[in-house]
C-alpha cells in the first residue's frame, strides 16, 4: 500500500481548448507572463507552448437567476440569447461566456455534458429581489419595499407566489422613489406610550411618519425624536401615544416614497412577501445549444492566454496548464507529485475531485470536476457498486494538493470536499466510462 500525491497546478483550463486554438481560456494567469514556456494537458496528449501574450483569467462563477417568487426551478430553453443572473460582474462585450456544468454526475456513459462556450454581446443588469415593507392592496399604483437597488424605470417586477385566494402580479415600473426604513420593536411598548425602543434608528427622520405593530393592532404616529438603537437606547418619540400595548420583535416602518407602477395590482399582496426583478442579464451569441436551469453556473472567461502556436490536441475543462516559473500559485515544495491536476481548487467549497484508476495502463487519469452554482457537492454513485472500505487522505494548506491512499488497479478513487472536510470512497471501475 503506497500513497500518490496530486499537486495542484498554478492554472488549469476553465473552458475546453480544442485542436489548433491559438488561445485558451484558464483560471489563473498568476505569475505567468509573455515568453514563459507553458504546458497544457497531461500524459500523452501534453504539449508545450510559448506564451505570446498573458490577458485576464476567469473570473469567479454567476448563476442563472433564480428569485423566490419564480421557483423552485426556471428553465432556460434551448435557442436562448440571454440569461439573467445573480451578477454581470468580469462579462465585458466580445469577450467568451461558459454557461453549464464542465461535467455532469452520475456519470452516463456517452452523455453530452451540458456545457457550451458563446460570445458576450451586451452585459445590462443583474436580477434583484427584495420585500414588500407595507401590505399592498388591488387597486394600489405605488407599492412599498425594502429595497429599490438595480431597479429602474421601465422594468418589469413580479410580485408574490401563487397561492390559494389570489395570484402574481406583474407590473412595470415607472418611477423609482425610496425604499421603506424597517425595524422591530427591542422592547415591549405598553398603551400610551409615546417612545419606542427599536433594533436600528437607520432611515428614521424627525417629522415622518411610522407604522407600529401587526395588522391586528396597527398604529400610525409622527416621529417627534430619533435616538439611538437598542432595548438601553433613547429610541425614537413620536406623538400621539399608542392606543394598544405592543410587544418586542414587533414591525417598525417608515414608508419611503416606493414605486410607482404602470397599471394598478389585481391582487392584495401582504408585507414581507417578495417581489423580483429579473434584470437584463448577459446577451451572447450564438444561441443556446442545450436548456439551462436556475442555478447553473455561467461564467466570464476573460481572455485568457495566446499561445506562439496553435494547440495540436483537444485539452478538456480543468486540464492542467502548467508554468513551471511560477512560484506564488498552485503547489509548490517538496515532495514532487506523482501528477499534476488543473483543478478545481480543492479547498472551495463546490467542487467533486474525481480520479481514476486505468489497470491497462497502470496509470491514472487526470482530475475532472464538477463546477456547482449553488448549495453543496454530493457523493453519487455512477453505476456499479460501493467498493466497501473509506480511504485515508489529507488535503494540503489552501487546498493545494491531495494525498491518498491508492486504490490500486480496477478502482476508483472519490474525493469530495465539504468546506473543511474530505471524504474519500473506494469503488469498483465496473459500469464506469
Amino acid at each position: 500500500m503506497g500513497f500518490y500525491l496530486l499537486g495542484l497546478s498554478n492554472s488549469g483550463l476553465a473552458a475546453p481548448a480544442r485542436a489548433g486554438d491559438h488561445n485558451i481560456y484558464v483560471r489563473s494567469t498568476t505569475g505567468i507572463k509573455a515568453g514563459d514556456s507553458i504546458s497544457i494537458g497531461s500524459g500523452s496528449d501534453a504539449e508545450t507552448r510559448k506564451v505570446a501574450s498573458t490577458g485576464t483569467a476567469a473570473s469567479n462563477n454567476s448563476t442563472l437567476w433564480q428569485p423566490l417568487p419564480d421557483g423552485p426551478v426556471i428553465t432556460y430553453p434551448v435557442g436562448s440569447t440571454n440569461v439573467p443572473v445573480t451578477s454581470v460582474a468580469g462579462f465585458v462585450v466580445g469577450q467568451k461566456v461558459a454557461l453549464g456544468y464542465g461535467a455532469s454526475y452520475p456519470t452516463v456513459p456517452g452523455a453530452t455534458e451540458q456545457y457550451e462556450v458563446a460570445t458576450v454581446t451586451a452585459v445590462g443588469k443583474a436580477g434583484t429581489q427584495a420585500y414588500l415593507a407595507a401590505d399592498a392592496v388591488a387597486g394600489s399604483t405605488n407599492i412599498q419595499v425594502t429595497s429599490a437597488d438595480d431597479i429602474s424605470a421601465g422594468d418589469k417586477i413580479r410580485l408574490d407566489i401563487d397561492s390559494v385566494g389570489h395570484g402574481i402580479d406583474t407590473v412595470t415600473v415607472t418611477r423609482v422613489g425610496t425604499e421603506a426604513s424597517h425595524t422591530n420593536l427591542a422592547a415591549d411598548a405598553s398603551a400610551g406610550a409615546t417612545n419606542i425602543k427599536v433594533r436600528s434608528v437607520r432611515g428614521f427622520t424627525v417629522g415622518g411618519r411610522i407604522t407600529i405593530g401587526t395588522p391586528a393592532n396597527r398604529q400610525t404616529v409622527a416621529i417627534a425624536s430619533v435616538g439611538t438603537q437598542g432595548p438601553n437606547g433613547t429610541g425614537i418619540d413620536f406623538t400621539p401615544g399608542l392606543e394598544q400595548a405592543h410587544i418586542n420583535d414587533e414591525g417598525v416602518v417608515q414608508p419611503g416614497t416606493g414605486l410607482d407602477l404602470a397599471a394598478p395590482l389585481k391582487f392584495n399582496h401582504a408585507a414581507n412577501l417578495p417581489f423580483s426583478d429579473r434584470g437584463t442579464g448577459i446577451s451572447f451569441e450564438p444561441a443556446t445549444a442545450f436548456a439551462h436551469i436556475s442555478n447553473e453556473p455561467v461564467q466570464a472567461l476573460g481572455t485568457g492566454i495566446t499561445l506562439d502556436s496553435p494547440l495540436a490536441h483537444d485539452h478538456a475543462i480543468e486540464a492542467v496548464v502548467r508554468d513551471a516559473a511560477v512560484t506564488t500559485a498552485g503547489y509548490q515544495g517538496a515532495p514532487e507529485p506523482n501528477q499534476w491536476f488543473g483543478g478545481p481548487e480543492t479547498g472551495g467549497q463546490r467542487s467533486v475531485l474525481q480520479l481514476h484508476h486505468h489497470a491497462q495502463r497502470g496509470q491514472h487519469g487526470a482530475a475532472r470536476r464538477r463546477r456547482h452554482g449553488g448549495g453543496q457537492p454530493q457523493l453519487r454513485s455512477a453505476g456499479g457498486s460501493m467498493g466497501g472500505r473509506r480511504l485515508s487522505g489529507h488535503v494540503g494548506t489552501g487546498g493545494e494538493w491531495l494525498l491518498c491512499d491508492c486504490a490500486g488497479p480496477g478502482r476508483r478513487v472519490r474525493a469530495v470536499r465539504f468546506g473543511g472536510c474530505v471524504e474519500y470512497e473506494c469503488w469498483p471501475l465496473s459500469g464506469w466510462r
